[in-house]
């Protein structure tokens, strides 16, 4: 018998599912001329391609560092946000691309001050389900850090499988936009949450390895918890308090021997915005206190708080639309 004969017929098998529904489409279309054209209508009337995208972009100064190790690796952060909106269903089911960078400047004994440090990476296809009074988001989480000019500490990098669920002005865009255009404020308006529950995966059903999905990162389950309360305007700007919570299980992963325990971060921030057109910008004053596990060094004769930011203050300027 010829080996290449089952695959041949399973081949053929698949390509006469595929092209069974199309023969019957297009037989009914001989009967019925319009069908084509209501197809038409109705994909052109419910779905939207590209209708929205949203994008910030900050510049952060940290400062008053516990440790020489925060004082080398902390000085200047940018974060740039972009997510844009590549399918629309009926503006209800959205299905959404967000990719991250942050870039990390530290100071490097003698005549460098600037020294680019860090860099990550992160890309979420996302699913969006605009309901009444909340957002609900399910999708996947791609992260990766790097270094710059160096071979200090290893790549960190994870796959994060994560569901979310937050207020209609979850945004930075849509609160500001809603409270700028507002005389009268309501709590529902000065007042903006979202939570995130994320799972990190340590392999995909067998078929590819943990150092392919995981990398060295010890993190196995996560919340979020972001909260923002307006609570005065002045003129053209807005005055508000930002919350941002976590908390993450993590153990041990074979080139990262951390234990097991719980890591957490608080942040706290007050802000000031303003918003001219589709377009805006803040100053803001933050504070983070956290405890998170220690990171392995290249050489693993060493570890180093890589991403905590405990007791560190900052200064920010973002501008979003």
């Amino acid at each position: 018998m010829n080996p290449r004969k089952p695959c041949m017929v399973i081949s053929r098998g698949a390509l006469l599912l595929i092209l069974f529904p199309a023969a019957l489409i297009f037989s009914e279309s001989a009967e019925n001329p319009g069908l084509f054209e209501r197809i038409g209508d109705y994909i052109y009337s419910n779905f939207e391609f590209a209708p929205e995208f949203f994008f910030d972009a900050d510049v952060r100064y940290l400062g008053h560092y516990k440790s020489s190790y925060y004082k080398q690796h902390y000085f200047l952060e940018n974060n740039t946000n972009l997510e844009f909106v590549l399918l629309s269903f009926k503006k209800k089911v959205l299905l959404i691309g967000n990719f991250m960078i942050i870039n990390g400047m530290g100071r490097s004994p003698g005549d460098i001050v600037f020294d680019p440090i860090d860099i990550g990476y992160g890309l979420s296809p996302m699913l969006e389900f605009r309901f009444k009074k909340v957002i609900a988001q399910a999708g996947l989480a791609h992260h990766c850090f790097h270094q710059i000019d160096r071979q200090d500490m290893p790549t960190v990098y994870y796959n994060n499988p994560v569901i979310s669920v937050g207020s209609k002005n979850l945004r930075l865009h849509d609160y500001f936009f809603n409270l700028s255009e507002k005389r009268h404020w309501t709590f529902t308006d000065r007042f903006s949450w979202h939570g995130i529950s994320g799972i990190y995966m340590s392999d995909f059903f067998g078929l590819v390895g943990r150092s392919k999905i995981n990398g060295i990162n010890p993190y196995r389950f996560d919340l979020t918890g972001e909260f923002r309360y307006c609570f005065c305007r002045r003129g053209k700007w807005i005055f508000n308090t930002r919350t941002f919570t976590m908390a993450g299980w993590f153990r041990d992963v074979p080139d990262n021997k951390v234990g097991e325990g719980v890591g957490w971060k608080q942040d706290v921030a007050l802000e000031a915005d303003f918003r001219r057109g589709i377009a805006g910008g803040q100053l803001s004053l933050g504070y983070t206190v956290d405890d998170l596990p220690l990171y392995p060094t290249k050489l693993g004769t060493e570890r180093v708080p890589r991403f905590s930011y405990d007791r560190i203050f900052r200064i920010g300027l973002k501008f979003f639309m």
